[in-house]
């Protein structure tokens, strides 16, 4: 349930965000929409993030979430490039009792992933005469690869020691692990901000999926196959060159 309420709240914050964009931001009709427009080249980027955990805990609160991102556009339909993140993920045993012997996981995250993005407009253009079916032709699909540094704190219930299948490994506290993230959103010009097509937003929802069985510190038993996932809902700011 608090899994179904986390994705409910970011929802509702990206649809009120998108509203707000494009209820400011004025159409356009002319015959080519790209007409004179920055449409290729290197963007650079930043924002915040609100992001939750999928992993052994129950209770995964919001924690924030920094970034950065450096992208070549080959058209505004395909590019590639780089992405840092900084900030928490979180889990917490939250039930009374407690049923884990470790009762929280605080994973301070460190990121560099290379992605490629793919939008609509790429497979079928719609030739946008406005903002709106701009933003809807460049809607996109993302996939990347890329290395997560770890450093975990974990609290413990010492009443159930007897429980814990390992104990937990200082070495797993500063991991490199493998991630895989794959994301969905679409970008929104702001124009004649610092120039006629200088800065556009980027909404963006991002899976990732952390290569470990230590996601969140430990191995619950013996059978446990889990590895870990987080999720990331933001808001980006691109400045093209």
């Amino acid at each position: 349930m608090k899994h179904v309420q986390n994705y409910l709240f970011c929802l509702s914050v990206f649809l009120a965000t998108l509203a707000g964009i494009f209820s400011s931001t004025p159409a356009y009709s002319q015959i080519d929409f790209y007409y004179g427009k920055n449409t290729h080249g290197l963007r650079i980027g930043g924002g915040m993030s609100l992001a939750w955990s999928e992993d052994h805990y129950h209770t995964n609160p919001l924690q924030l979430v920094k970034q950065a991102t450096l992208d070549y556009e080959f058209s505004p339909f395909f590019s590639i490039g780089l992405e840092g993140q900084y900030g928490w993920i979180k889990g917490v045993d939250n039930f009374e009792p407690h049923h884990l012997y470790y009762t929280s996981s605080a994973d301070k995250i460190k990121v560099v992933n290379l992605n490629v993005k793919a939008s609509v407009g790429l497979f079928w253009n719609i030739h946008p005469l406005n903002a709106f079916q701009d933003a809807l032709n460049r809607m996109y699909v993302g996939v990347g690869v890329g290395r997560l540094h770890q450093r975990i704190t974990l609290t413990v219930d010492p009443s159930l020691e007897y429980t814990a299948y390992t104990a937990f490994a200082d070495a797993h506290t500063f991991d490199w692990l493998t991630v895989y993230p794959f994301s969905f959103g679409t970008f929104i010009d702001l124009p004649n901000v610092l120039g006629y097509d200088r800065l556009e937003i980027n909404p963006n929802y991002q899976l990732t999926y952390m290569n470990s069985l230590y996601a969140d510190g430990f191995i619950s038993n013996q059978y446990s196959h889990l590895k870990g996932f987080y999720n990331l809902i933001s808001i980006n700011v691109k400045y093209k060159f």
